[in-house]
């Protein structure tokens, strides 16, 4: 399927897991630019190594947004 997404960036907020990371490597996998968020570094890291085969302008944010005081 072409979502018409190729070259175009997205922020998927917990995608390192679960539904979150389904939906990063959809988005990969259709040619966009993906950058995941995680509390946890570890799973960051893996993640992006893991977008990473489909190209290299995939990012990770050590993040957690349920927390208004965590600076962004």
């Amino acid at each position: 399927m072409d979502m018409g997404i190729a070259g175009k960036t997205a922020l998927v907020t917990g995608g390192c897991t679960g539904i979150g990371k389904a939906v990063a490597v959809s988005l990969v996998q259709e040619g966009a630019n993906v950058v995941v968020t995680s509390r946890k570094q570890d799973r960051i890291t893996k993640t992006v190594e893991e977008l990473k085969k489909y190209g290299d302008k995939h990012y990770g944010i050590l993040s957690d947004i349920s927390n208004p005081e965590e600076p962004s």
